[in-house]
């Protein structure tokens, strides 16, 4: 791993502890129905760990289809053309945050 991509990795897994600090813990997914705030906090650092991911993915195919939905929902998120609902943003913190901060992790134990 060069220095360009470690600081894309670094940038990820920040965010990531962003968006879990900004839920904290014990949070519930129903907490964010009606919350703009707080979907507009999770939504841009979704769209910032899309971005950095998409980077990463041009050169190395490292990510798995995880990552991969993150990006579509981060482009999403970027043009704001209605086509990514709360539920969409719901499913991938359930399902493809957990897994691509996984293999961020790993990725930077390899180093």
């Amino acid at each position: 791993m060069n220095a360009y991509e470690k600081k894309f990795l670094v940038e990820i897994q920040l965010s990531i502890h962003e968006i879990e600090a900004v839920l904290g813990t014990g949070f519930r997914f129903m907490e964010m129905d009606g919350n703009v705030p707080l979907i507009q906090a999770v939504a841009e650092e979704l769209k910032i760990i899309a971005e950095a991911v998409e980077e990463l993915s041009r050169n190395h195919p490292v990510f798995s289809i995880s990552a991969h939905r993150i990006i579509e929902i981060g482009k999403g998120v970027e043009t704001d053309d209605g086509r990514i609902t709360l539920e969409d943003i719901k499913s991938v913190l359930k399902n493809d945050l957990p897994l691509l901060k996984e293999e961020v992790q790993q990725f930077l134990m390899q180093e």
